[in-house]
This record gives structure tokens, sequence and C-alpha cells, in this order.
């Protein structure tokens, strides 16, 4: 199964709008610290801001949905078939069997059917024809039937972006690689003629590796920058989402974290976020992340000032700083400010590291590391992160 890249689908252009009197309002109104990152002592416009503590902070703002707020961490859960509430699948750290994904809604990726890589070809599986670095439909000698398809979709409207110019490259990492294929989508000017294709699809020939990472170029005034990373490729013939957004949207999703008034995004800063999901590709809810410097030897501490790091966890539809760790139905999270260590930033060449917590079962007392990852940061702009469970429970 691949999963389609929208976030929250249509209703997130309108909601974002709202979305910082949802959650609390300005930080300058002296609220809690949320998700021990988001809300605050007060802003820039109360004149008092800092560090908020690291890691839950006990208890939730009054109106946080239950799925997402309580005074202990939960057990995590997933969703089935028919929305009842199950274990996860947690074989890949354990050691046991599978039991199958359902498919999971966030941020692009695919999987989430049969186990955590399942669907993917990672056996060697090659493309017929298209080498070439064009991405007709045959290629030399190949067909439609040889090739997968990458889409371009709009983060709010899950529509095709037409005429964007994508970079794909081999793996988990771009920094220092050279794309293995680029091309644009179809639209007016690319790809016309096309039938097989979409609005905001375009063919690229397999890679030689299991995943691949992604960077949509900006279309100025239509589209902003827009990286992706770890994305599962599935066997020919198969289709991987990826996404963009406009320059209004992600002014509207940065402030929908950091809340307040008259703040812009930093130009040298970054949004992160991804999807926390098991073994087979589900999103659970129950999970927190932390946030490293590797390269400073501790955990980046969130705060309320213009510039300091913030968590949020997405409540089911929307970025919520009530949130205390993330929602079943939608298991995305959200790190604001974050530093930037592409080339040329003032970050660069550090080294940044997110890990996922939670309790796995009932027999842990207390969250247990269940994936980590070292990420690389373009600054503004969004990265998506997919961060599989790899740290086995002991």
């Amino acid at each position: 199964m691949v999963r389609a890249a929208k976030v929250v689908g249509v209703v997130l252009a309108g909601a974002l709008s709202l979305a910082a009197y949802a959650c609390g309002g300005d930080d300058s109104d002296g609220g809690g610290s949320g998700t021990g990152g988001s809300g605050g002592t007060g802003g820039k416009e109360g004149g008092t801001c800092g560090p908020t503590p690291l890691g839950f902070p006990g208890t939730c703002k009054s109106g946080a949905p239950e799925e997402c707020c309580g005074t202990t961490l939960p057990v995590m859960q997933k969703r089935d078939k028919n929305d009842k509430l199950i274990a996860p699948d947690w074989s890949c750290l354990t050691g046991g069997g599978g039991s199958g994904g359902t498919g999971g809604s966030g941020m692009g990726g695919s999987g989430g059917s049969g186990g955590a890589d399942s669907g993917t070809a990672d056996s060697g599986t090659s493309d017929a024809g298209d080498d070439s670095g064009t991405s007709d439909a045959g290629g030399d000698g190949g067909t439609v039937s040889d090739k997968n398809k990458f889409a371009v979709l709009d983060f709010s409207s899950d529509k095709g972006v037409a005429d964007i110019e994508v970079d794909l490259f081999e793996g988990e990492t771009i920094f220092g690689k050279t794309p293995f294929f680029s091309d644009f989508t179809k639209g007016v000017s690319h790809h016309a003629g096309e039938t097989g294709l979409n609005i905001g699809e375009f063919y690229f020939p397999h890679p030689a590796e299991k995943y691949l990472s992604y960077r949509v170029k900006e279309k100025p005034g239509v589209a902003k920058e827009f990286v992706g990373f770890g994305y599962a490729v599935p066997a020919v013939p198969g289709k991987v989402d990826g996404a963009t957004l406009t320059p209004d949207m992600y002014e509207q999703l940065s402030t929908a974290v950091v809340t307040l008034a008259g703040w812009t995004p930093p130009e040298d800063l970054a949004i992160i976020t991804g999807p926390i999901r098991d073994c087979a590709g589900d999103d659970v809810g129950g999970a927190r992340i932390k946030f490293f410097d590797e390269t400073a030897n501790g955990e980046v501490e969130p705060g309320t000032c213009e510039r300091d790091v913030r968590y949020v966890y997405f409540d089911g539809s929307l970025p919520n700083v009530k949130c205390a760790y993330t929602d079943y139905r939608q298991s995305l999270f959200v790190i604001a400010n974050a530093p930037s260590n592409a080339p040329g930033q003032p970050k660069a060449g550090n080294k940044y590291r997110i890990e996922y917590w939670g309790r796995l079962s009932e027999s842990d007392a207390e969250p247990v590391k269940f994936a980590q990852k070292s990420v690389e940061i373009f600054a503004n702009t969004v990265n998506v992160h997919q961060i599989r469970p790899n740290v086995p429970k002991k």
C-alpha cells in the first residue's frame, strides 16, 4: 500500500489560520509549557521568555483531546481497519512475527502493508530502461510498467503540483550526494502529452537502494522548497508521494507552532516533521520525541523565545501545543526553529539526532527508546524524516 502525502487534507488550509487561537493563543499569555517546548512563560510581548522543562511536565492544558493528553504516558496504541484501538506491531524490535499494517495517514511515505518494509523492492529489481536522465514513458526500450511514479502533492489540498522540479537521491541522505534522477512534474510545460501521468507526476527509474530521499525545488510564488528523507521505494510499478507547500502555508504552519504575535520564521532555521509508526508502518499514539545536538553532546532544550526550538504534536488534524504525545489518528510531530546543518548555513557540519520514545507494553513502567536517526536539516523549509523502529527492545 502506498500512503498518500496529504497531512490533513483540504481542512488544513483554512483551519491553520485559527490554530494559534485553538492551541492556546500567544505565548505572552503566560500559558503552560504544553509538550515540554510549546506554550511558555510569556513571549516577546510579555517581556520574558526562556527554557521550558524537557519532557512532559505532568499535566496538560485544560481542553486538550484525550487522545494526546494525560497525566501519565499511556502504552502506545494504533487503529485497526475498523478504527478499533489495538496494540502496535513491534516485531522488528522483539523478533516476533509481524501482524501486517493497516496503512496510516501522515506526511507521505510508503509501506504500511504486511510489515515494516513489505512491498519495497530491495531484491535488486531493476528498471528496464530510462537511464538517460529523462522520464519518457518508454525510456530506452522500457515501458510504463517498468517504472515507478513520483508525485508532488500540495501539503494542504493534496492536489498535484504542476511543472515543479524535483531531485531524487538514493538512500536516506542528501548532503554531498548527486541526484540519481531529476525531472519536472507533469503540467503545461512538461510531460503534457503523457496520458499515463496525472498532474504533478513523473516516471523515475528504479534506484539501487530500497529508500530514496527527495528535494522539491522552490517555485517562486507557488511553492517552497521541500525535502523528504528515507521513503521506501515500492516494487515497479509503484508510486512514491512527495509534497510541497505554498509560502503562505509555510508561514501558517510555523506560526501555529510558534504562537508569538508578529513573529515570522527565521530564514536560517527550519521545520522538521514526520510520522511515528510501528513495524507495520502504522501511526501510533502515545509516543514522544527527543531532539539531540550530537556535536554538543546534549539534548536540545526547547524554549519560548523567538529563536528557541519548540516541539509540538498533531491532535489528529492540527499541530496542538496542548498535546503531550502523538495521536494515534495521525502521529505527526513538529520541531520548529530547528537549526540547519545544510551546507552554507551557520550550523553546517553539526550533527543532530531524533529519538522516539514510548511504552511498548504494560510491562514498560517507563518509556523506552525504539527509534533513532541522525538527521539532515535544510533551512527555511519543511524537512520530513521517515524514521522506522530500529532500536531492539532489551
